[in-house]
Order: C-alpha cells, then sequence, then structure tokens
C-alpha cells in the first residue's frame, strides 16, 4: 500500500505528460513483478531468470519454495466467518457480530 502512494507521488515534473505516464506504467508493472514474487510458490530462482528474460528449464531444488510443500486452501467460508460482507460492487466490508445487513440478519 505504501509502495503505492509514493508511487503515486513521485516527483516528476520535470517530464512531460506522456513521459510522466510512461514512467507510472512501468513502476506499476515493476510493482506488481515483486508482489507476485513475495506470493508465488513457483522456484524463486526460475522467477528472478524469467525476469531477466532467461527460459529456465526445471526447478533449482534448492531455493526456499523448492524446499517446501505448498497447499491450495479454498478460504471462501473462513472469510465469510470472518464478518467479511462482498457489496454488489465487489467492495467488502466488515460487519459487526449481530448487525443486519440488508438481506436480513447474520
Amino acid at each position: 500500500m505504501i509502495n503505492r502512494f509514493l508511487l503515486d507521488h513521485k516527483e516528476m515534473q520535470d517530464l512531460d505528460p506522456a513521459d510522466r505516464e510512461t514512467v507510472r506504467e512501468r513502476d506499476a508493472r515493476r510493482l506488481q513483478v515483486m508482489e507476485r514474487y513475495c506470493y508465488t510458490t513457483e522456484c524463486l530462482r526460475n522467477y528472478i531468470l524469467k525476469y531477466f528474460g532467461e527460459n529456465p528449464e526445471k526447478p533449482c531444488q534448492d531455493c526456499g519454495n523448492c524446499l517446501r510443500e505448498f497447499e491450495t486452501l479454498d478460504m471462501t467460508e473462513a472469510a465469510n466467518l470472518s464478518g467479511l460482507e462482498e457489496e454488489q460492487d465487489g467492495t467488502v466490508r466488515f460487519m459487526e457480530t449481530g448487525q443486519k445487513t440488508p438481506e436480513g440478519s447474520r
């Protein structure tokens, strides 16, 4: 979140509007790649090699992700039990226990 704030408030007065937009788009793509690295379950070494244009043939079998087993969990029910409600417009809000929703009570 703070990374996006810093990118949105980056000083670029010396650039023309078209160049500013190009820099913003480039910075946003770079931030997405860094965020994905933090959450990927694939080989970390290969992730970095792909970023720099290489095409590794197989996982390294030596990084933290290769040495770990991952389990995919469906967290839908847990999220619903936590009091999170999704609105029709896609936003999510927290409902207090016992608070009535527009469709009825919890």
